[in-house]
């Protein structure tokens, strides 16, 4: 048994032991120098789990920074890598704002690659149109398009020929219009001349109506300033400038018949205008030339085929 003063000289003795190894502890942590980051991390720690009411050690991990920093470092590189992998190989990154669906991607390599081909078909399309026109004009075609290579026949062998098949083609048309014009004369002369027609114009004829020569009305010259009139009441369907007859005006008459005016200095009238029988529709203009007389051109159309007008009007 101790006595109170040994309790109390023993508890002093424990203090002072305690202070002193305190104070030494200081000094040497004081005194030590600071560690480099090498040997620092080779430095173990220890991380107790304590009970809160018996202090009994429940868990211990002991570590040291070398490890604790490769360990994070490994799992932020893992983190990452499930990450990067769940947003590319899952539906999840089609959640991401302005990522396009798998659908409209699918869209769009579709729309690009139907792009493409139009642009090649357009390609080929245009090689074709253009050495079909020199070919129609008696030209060698510059460029083939390209197509399967033909085995049998060298594109080198082919030899172009020229044929007027375009000169004979014309020739019909031409020959279908005069017969359109002789079948249905009869018929013209029927009508035209069942209906008074007042001359254009008071001047002479200077060129007769010809269809051979693709006149299809008369020519009449007067004086500088004269007046062109109507030949029928009508609707004016056209009044304009045109590069080959200057200004032109064309009247719609009744019974399908059509009149026109052309190679006039000035128009009187607009289209949609009413016009009667004898009316100034428009101003004669200038000769081709100083010294010819100012001229103008008068032709009388029956259902789409032109008449020749010196059968219906008696001119100057």
């Amino acid at each position: 048994m101790f006595t109170t003063e040994e309790t109390t000289i023993n508890d002093e003795i424990l203090l002072t032991l305690q202070d002193n190894d305190r104070f030494e502890f200081m000094n040497d942590t004081n005194n030590k120098a600071p560690k480099k980051l090498r040997e620092r991390l080779k430095d173990h720690y220890r991380v107790v789990v304590y009970h809160d009411i018996t202090y009994h050690a429940v868990r211990q991990l002991r570590f040291s920074l070398r490890r604790f920093y490769l360990m994070l470092i490994l799992l932020i590189i893992l983190i990452s890598s499930a990450s990067i992998a769940l947003v590319a190989f899952t539906p999840i990154r089609e959640l991401i704002p302005g990522f396009p669906s798998s659908d409209l991607r699918n869209n769009i390599i579709k729309n690009a690659l139907a792009v493409d081909s139009l642009e090649h078909e357009i390609e080929i399309r245009d090689k074709y149109f253009r050495d079909f026109r020199r070919m129609l004009a008696g030209d060698d075609p510059i460029e083939v398009a390209h197509s399967k290579i033909d085995t049998v026949v060298k594109i080198e062998d082919i030899q172009f020929k020229k044929f007027n098949h375009d000169s004979i083609f014309k020739e019909k048309i031409k020959e279908d219009k005069e017969n359109l014009s002789y079948k249905d004369s009869q018929s013209s002369h029927r009508v035209m001349g069942s209906v008074l027609l007042f001359s254009p114009l008071k001047g002479k004829v200077k060129a007769p109506y010809d269809i051979h020569k693709h006149h299809y009305g008369v020519t009449l010259t007067a004086a500088k300033g004269s007046t062109i009139f109507a030949t029928l009441d009508g609707t004016v369907v056209f009044s304009g400038y045109t590069m080959d007859a200057k200004y032109v005006i064309q009247v719609q008459h009744d019974n399908n018949i059509i009149s026109v005016y052309r190679h006039s200095e000035e128009l009187l009238k607009h289209v949609g205008d009413k016009v009667r029988a004898g009316e100034a529709i428009a101003i004669i203009g200038d000769g081709k030339t100083k010294k010819d007389l100012p001229y103008m051109d008068f032709e009388l159309w029956y259902k789409g085929v032109a008449v020749d007008p010196q059968l219906y009007i008696h001119f100057e």
